[in-house]
């Protein structure tokens, strides 16, 4: 390679100065503890540090997984990428950033899940670039929630739908392909009837026609964690899997919870791994459009003398989520309880659980039972 002109190489010595000059002001500005660990561990340039991943960064240097993630999200705020409009910049690469249109735009993405109450009070169904949760005890159709939902991403966009693949990471062996046939087979059905009824054009009729329930089972991308070390190396590996199949929109965990609870016996480790992998979840979902849904455990909460039945894996992953679903029995009846969510109020609706998927509870059965 030949030797760099003289101009080149001051140019160059300038380039490295300012990078190291911007690493130290970046430095400066974290804790003590986090600067004296980066200080002596890391020398790249800080937008190439503020694209790696919390879990990444924990485990390259002595960080925890929260002080990892707090030291990223400064490192994008010092970097202006969160309030900066978007430009380009001398070299030809965007800015990363978004107008409020363009964030509002896509917030509008949502997955239905053929429940009318549910979807009413999730503002429209499953939001994506979000991490939502459901969460209740074994046997209130928390699976077949799931599953519902990898068969309604894939409703086609004239039908209000988001028309993409799903990701279902099945931690218990819960998945059962049997029952997503069904569920597929269900859901064919019913676009049919729509197609036939809204007089859709003979391509929309021609797409729904082909989309079977064999098709549908396609695209839906089933793995296996066996481990919780698999479920935490999968979790680092979905960008790459995501950039492989751009149409995927739903990233299922089920449960999120099952090997945190049962490989771990260090509290303090689970907390920081929990915490690790929730902030993970919350990059994905937001830069790859996608709706990441945790189906999560429950766990007894003691307070005084009082119990009750709260979701598994404590505050850390409490805070990652941006909307919290809890599923309980009352009476004869299933209800779903929205109780987080950073723009829709608290509210509860009825649902159930049929051959065909879930589906809502007709008034007039309401009325009945409460009489």
């Amino acid at each position: 390679m030949p030797l760099p002109e003289v101009g080149d190489c001051c140019s160059f010595r300038v380039v490295v100065m300012l990078i190291q000059l911007e690493i130290r002001n970046f430095l400066l500005s974290l804790k003590p503890s986090t600067r004296a660990i980066l200080a002596g561990e890391y020398t790249k340039s800080l937008r190439e540090f503020a694209s790696t991943t919390a879990l990444a960064l924990s485990q390259a240097t002595r960080l925890s997984p929260e002080d990892a993630n707090e030291a990223l999200n400064r490192a994008k705020r010092y970097l202006g990428y969160e309030q900066m409009p978007q430009q380009m910049n001398g070299r030809g690469s965007q800015v990363l950033s978004q107008s409020a249109l363009e964030i509002f735009n896509e917030k509008r993405g949502k997955i239905i899940t053929f429940c009318q109450g549910m979807d009413s009070m999730l503002g429209g169904g499953v939001s994506l670039r979000e991490m939502t949760e459901f969460s209740g005890i074994p046997g209130i159709g928390k699976t077949q929630l799931a599953m519902q939902l990898c068969a309604n991403v894939q409703i086609p966009a004239f039908f209000g739908g988001v028309e993409g693949e799903a990701l279902y990471v099945d931690t218990e062996g819960s998945f059962t392909p049997e029952r997503m046939n069904d569920i597929a087979i269900a859901l064919h059905k019913h676009l049919l009837h729509m197609v036939k009824s809204r007089g859709k054009k003979p391509e929309h009729a021609k797409r729904i026609d082909e989309m079977c329930a064999e098709e549908m089972l396609k695209k839906v991308f089933v793995v296996r964690c066996f481990d919780l070390k698999k479920q935490i190396g999968l979790i680092g590996e979905l960008p790459n899997f995501l950039r492989s199949r751009p149409k995927v929109r739903l990233v299922v965990f089920d449960s999120i919870a099952f090997h945190f609870r049962h490989d771990l016996d260090d509290h303090q480790q689970r907390n920081r791994l929990v915490a690790s992998a929730a902030a993970d979840l919350q990059s994905v979902a937001k830069k790859h459009n996608v709706a990441v849904v945790a189906i999560n455990q429950v766990t007894t909460k003691v307070e005084d003398d009082s119990s009750s039945i709260v979701p598994a894996l404590g505050e850390a992953w409490a805070h990652a989520c941006t909307t919290r679903i809890f599923l309980y029995f009352k009476d004869s009846f299933r209800v779903a309880h929205l109780f987080k969510s950073p723009s829709l109020p608290e509210e509860t609706c009825l649902y159930r659980v049929g051959v065909e998927g879930i589906r809502g509870v007709p008034r007039g059965e309401k009325r009945q039972r409460d009489e």
